[in-house]
């Protein structure tokens, strides 16, 4: 596997899963003017970018998107408590930025 696509986009690379799945927790890609954070808890992930729009996507290992936001408010969250445990790739962006981390549940 190369890289995760959908519809012609990258969601994400094999670098970024041999990442995800080897000695990092999660791993973050931010730009530098715009300061992009992506966290999770046992109920929820979020992604949070200074008042700017921002994207949140859910995905399985095997690339399948599970839920999908945005908001023009600097904040989207996804809610994880119906998902059933296992590891999910995150992926936020904003304007240039993106962070992509692994969620455990």
């Amino acid at each position: 596997i190369d890289c995760c696509m959908k519809d012609g986009e990258v969601l994400f690379t094999k670098e970024d899963f041999d990442r995800l799945l080897g000695k990092y927790n999660g791993i973050d890609k931010v730009g530098p003017t715009e300061p992009l954070t992506l966290t999770y808890s046992e109920d929820s992930v979020s992604a949070v970018c200074n008042d700017n729009r921002v994207s949140l996507e859910l995905f399985s290992l095997d690339g399948r998107l599970i839920a999908r936001t945005h908001s023009d408010e600097g904040k989207a969250s996804l809610e994880t408590s119906e998902l059933p445990g296992g590891i999910f790739i995150a992926k936020a962006a904003s304007g240039e930025s993106t962070a992509v981390r692994k969620i455990v549940l």
